[in-house]
């Protein structure tokens, strides 16, 4: 969860000048330069380490963003694989009641919602709610509430067949078998035939 997070933060920050956005227009695409869209773009985006618990003297520039992985689900699936839930909350901070937070949150969706930020094994996030936080300081919050569904294949066992027997082996064990088997039966006769000896003396 560690890489989604740091995937979360350069997607929220990606602002370099010399990139372009693709906004399709028609059947051709416009390259659109990141300096000339409307979006509002966030100063400082970090992982929610309670930043904002000191509201006094927060460590971080706004807006600002504070990502928290809030909780992971499993479900078991077949040879010790688990599908996983985890329900991400991207916390909007701006400093002011005229903030242009709004403006913020619909940015934040635009590059999170639907993106496959991480490998195959991990689904596209998805927006599941907006929750507005009433606080009693100067800062105004919004909290967007994402899920993520993921297969964890770390704890998978493979599954290994037994390997079919050299028949060659097979082969030269009966014929050690039958080896000893005329050496038992010849051994066997022997101790008869002494005992029948013995007897005829008598």
């Amino acid at each position: 969860m560690k890489e989604l997070i740091e995937e979360i933060e350069k997607k929220l920050l990606y602002n370099e000048a010399n990139n372009c956005i693709y906004k399709e227009k028609g059947e051709e695409e416009e390259c659109i330069n990141e300096n000339q869209t409307n979006d509002i773009l966030l100063k400082s985006v970090e992982e929610d380490r309670g930043q904002m618990d000191n509201s006094e003297n927060p460590s971080i520039t706004f807006p600002a963003a504070l990502i928290n992985i809030q909780k992971i689900s499993y479900e078991s699936t077949a040879n010790f694989v688990q599908k996983g839930d985890a329900v991400i909350i991207i916390r909007l901070f701006d400093e002011n009641e005229n903030s242009i937070i709004w403006d913020l949150m619909e940015n934040t969706n635009k590059r999170l919602h639907g993106r496959h930020l991480l490998s195959s094994q991990y689904g596209a996030l998805h927006r599941t709610k907006i929750r507005k936080i009433k606080r009693e300081d100067a800062y105004t919050e919004l909290e967007l509430h994402y899920s993520l569904q993921f297969m964890d294949t770390s704890c998978m066992r493979m599954l290994h067949t037994k390997p079919s027997p050299d028949p060659k082996i097979k082969v030269k064990i009966l014929e050690l078998d039958k080896d000893k088997k005329k050496d038992h039966e010849k051994d066997h006769g022997k101790k008869n035939h002494h005992s029948w000896n013995s007897t005829e003396s008598e």
